[in-house]
């Protein structure tokens, strides 16, 4: 247990009480955010910049697993939703516009024009 004169670890972007590797609940928060929303084989490469900068604190738990069964999976889904949506871009392109049939109204006008 700690003593009253201890005081808690302070945030590494501010002042604020740290919660999380280093950072308080609102610079986590942003930090997750922008980790979340980068591509997983960017990931690593973002976390362990932050960590080289000192703007993020080394994970408790040894960083990445050599068996990491759940990384796998998510690298399953993206490669599947990256080729559905591909699909589906094809699928949309591969339409015909209607104003460019020739039996369309706007080909007719400018036959008739």
């Amino acid at each position: 247990m700690g003593t009253e004169s201890e005081k808690p670890p302070k945030c590494l972007v501010c002042d604020n009480e740290a919660r999380r590797r280093g950072l308080c609940q609102k610079h986590y928060s942003s930090y997750r955010r922008s980790y979340l929303s980068l591509p997983l084989n960017l990931r690593e490469k973002f976390e362990n910049g932050l960590i080289e900068s000192g703007k993020l604190a080394g994970s408790r738990f040894g960083g990445k697993l050599e068996d990491d069964e759940f990384a796998d999976f998510a690298k399953e889904v993206l490669k599947e939703s990256v080729s559905e949506h591909d699909l589906r871009e094809v699928d949309r392109q591969s339409r015909v516009n209607p104003a460019k049939k020739a039996g369309s109204v706007s080909a007719r006008k400018k036959k008739s024009g």
